[in-house]
């Protein structure tokens, strides 16, 4: 009884967690290898989650600035953004903590953070984006996700 408090020993071929991962995102994903925070435009960062097998799937942490405009982009497959921290709207509608966003090859979007909070989210990602507009296209070659 008086190890009942103790935390449970990891399980035989266990991964370890990732210590320095948000709190809020599943174990299962915090037991993967995580690259550095990587900034990719004013006020927005990522940071690759490193799949145990390659393929043609990215998953990062995508974090923006409040009041942070993301640049206006299309998509050449599938997205699938969680939202942990903070807030974004886009095409009208708003995204909040737990809230999930599907983007396809028919969405053409600039999500748009609410003030507040930093907006942190789970994002999984096949194919690319194609950024939009002259400032987008200039910048093409040297951002991706």
């Amino acid at each position: 009884l008086a190890r009942i408090d103790e935390p449970a020993p990891p399980a035989p071929g266990a991964r370890p967690v990732q210590e320095d991962a948000p709190a809020n995102l599943p174990r299962f994903v915090k037991t993967y290898e995580f690259g550095p925070w990587r900034r990719i435009a004013p006020r927005i960062a990522m940071r690759p989650i490193r799949l145990p097998e390659p393929g043609p799937t990215r998953v990062f942490l995508l974090k923006a600035g409040p009041g942070t405009k993301v640049i206006e982009h299309a998509h050449t497959g599938v997205e699938m953004t969680c939202v942990l921290t903070g807030a974004f709207r886009r095409d009208g509608e708003r995204y909040g903590p737990g809230d999930f966003d599907f983007g396809d090859t028919d969405v053409h979007h600039q999500p748009q953070i609410e003030e507040g909070d930093d907006c942190v989210s789970l994002v999984a990602i096949e194919g690319e984006l194609r950024w939009q507009g002259l400032l987008g296209r200039l910048m093409q070659p040297f951002i991706r996700l």
